[in-house]
């Protein structure tokens, strides 16, 4: 996974907006997922907007307070938990 990257949701992947969270249900597997309020935020930038991963670090750092390594790396690490759960993959 690369920060020029951009990922698109699975083909049997649903997302349920709750307050304060993102509920991920993988259809194929019966699994649920949740993302916390940053998650979540991630989320829109990166599968509802398409942003790359670096370019949804850098709307990551406008909105919360962390530094933008900190936030290139935390969206490589949810991008690739995001993978292997079967949640999202590579766009193409």
């Amino acid at each position: 996974m690369k920060l020029t990257d951009r990922i698109a949701a699975a083909a049997h992947v649903t997302a349920t907006p709750l307050p304060g969270e993102l509920v991920l249900l993988q259809l194929e597997t019966g699994h649920y997922y949740g993302l916390d309020e940053i998650g979540a935020r991630a989320w829109t930038f990166l599968v509802t907007e398409g942003l790359s991963v670096g370019d949804a670090a850098i709307k990551i750092t406008s909105e919360f307070e962390t530094e933008l390594a900190q936030a290139q790396d935390d969206l490589l690490k949810l991008v690739t938990s995001l993978e292997a759960a079967k949640l999202v993959q590579l766009a193409p």
